[in-house]
């Protein structure tokens, strides 16, 4: 029993190194392993491998590594915003967050930047600005809300679906709410 124990062990760990060697491509198997529980291709084989999959976790794995696919998908590129385009959103975030922290400032550019960046909200960043009762637009901006535009597109730490932000706290039409930032809520899309 052992020495099959210690050559199922062995089988794994030649498998790991032959596969790697062969190529860097991840299998779906090993894809889906790796963004649910970040585990990598290997050791979602060797895991295959402990619990009597290893026959499977060999066939799935051989068939996908001599392809070319690229080893982790591919981030679409980070969009370049214009002058005016940073300068709009710093106008709308004078006027909706003004006095707030800034955290709470680049929440609310971020909310602008989501919205435009989803294409749920118009095509043009002038669309989803100006949309019907969407935001307040401010005739001037200052540093501070240019800084938080700045640092809205450049960390990019809020959700991609964090789309409603409002004054007031608690529960609003069948929106999750995320969290209180000063005095705003920002709601992430339930659909």
């Amino acid at each position: 029993m052992k020495i099959i124990g210690l050559l199922k062990i062995c089988a794994v760990i030649l498998f790991v190194l032959i596969a790697t060697a062969v190529s860097d491509a991840r299998p779906p198997f090993a894809q889906k392993n790796a963004s649910a529980r970040g585990v990598s291709a290997e050791q979602a084989a060797v895991e295959a491998a402990r619990t009597g999959f290893e026959n499977k976790a060999a066939e799935i794995y051989a068939r996908y590594a001599c392809r070319n696919a690229p080893a982790e998908p591919e981030k679409s590129a980070k969009r370049v915003y214009s002058a005016a385009e940073k300068k709009l959103i710093a106008r709308v975030v004078y006027a909706e967050s003004r006095g707030e922290p800034f955290e709470g400032q680049a929440a609310v550019a971020a909310v602008v930047i989501n919205r435009y960046e989803s294409g749920r909200f118009g095509r043009t960043l002038k669309s989803v600005v100006y949309a019907k009762n969407q935001f307040a637009v401010g005739r001037s901006y200052n540093k501070q809300s240019m800084a938080a535009v700045e640092a809205a597109i450049a960390e990019n730490k809020y959700p991609p679906d964090m789309f409603y932000f409002r004054r007031s706290a608690g529960r609003w039409r069948d929106l999750i709410f995320y969290r209180r930032i000063g005095r705003h809520s920002f709601y992430l899309s339930a659909h």
